[in-house]
């Protein structure tokens, strides 16, 4: 009897090893939570959400990192023959949030990012500007939006990064601008991220 709880103790030892060896025994890295943008695939995004989940192209996946090695396991149903399944990625964040990920199953495989940013439903509504309330930000909560004067507006993608909305327009390469942001009651508040002189005051509409 005490030989068998042993073993049984033993293959109990061994499974809790095994999960813990496939999850990675990694952490969840702050900074990559949120979404970002492949310039080059105009506008394709991947999506780090902070319980580990994430999503990309119309599939999903868990992600965990340790040290500089993104872990990021797709769901098996998205996997086809022959794909890898759990991708192992070196990852480097560089200036203005700029992602780097360098595959490391597949040499000289390397993809580059621009965070957009999480959605922060404060924001999300119609903003007129205060010099001319016929110019307009239209922030929606999918992460999508519209700026412009009425008949004549621009598509933008959308986030909140360290404090900055950061707009990517549509079908460009990159962020397209920066801006300290801040709401005090109906009035937002935009700063240039790149020149502090610059600012302008908008009303909620909605």
């Amino acid at each position: 009897m005490k030989k068998l709880c042993l073993s049984a103790l033993a293959i109990m030892c061994i499974v809790l090893i095994g999960l813990l060896t496939g999850c990675g025994g990694g952490e969840i890295y702050e900074d990559l939570v949120g979404r970002w943008r492949i310039p080059q695939s105009l506008g394709q995004t991947f999506t780090f959400n902070e319980d580990g989940t994430g999503s990309r192209r119309g599939e999903t996946f868990t992600w965990n990192v340790s040290g500089d090695t993104l872990r990021l396991n797709r769901d098996r149903q998205y996997v086809q023959s022959g794909e890898i399944r759990n991708e192992r990625w070196t990852f480097t964040i560089g200036e203005n949030r700029t992602l780097r990920l360098s595959s490391q199953q597949e040499r000289g495989f390397n993809l580059n990012f621009h965070q957009i940013g999480i959605i922060d439903p404060s924001f999300v509504g119609t903003w007129a500007w205060d010099q001319d309330p016929t110019w307009r930000y239209v922030i929606n909560a999918t992460g999508g939006g519209n700026r412009g004067f009425e008949g004549d507006t621009t598509s933008f993608a959308w986030g909140m990064a360290n404090g900055q909305l950061r707009i990517f327009i549509t079908g460009g390469a990159g962020v397209t601008d920066s801006w300290y942001a801040t709401i005090s009651g109906n009035t937002l508040r935009l700063q240039n991220a790149r020149n502090a002189s610059e600012v302008f005051y908008y009303t909620r509409q909605d």
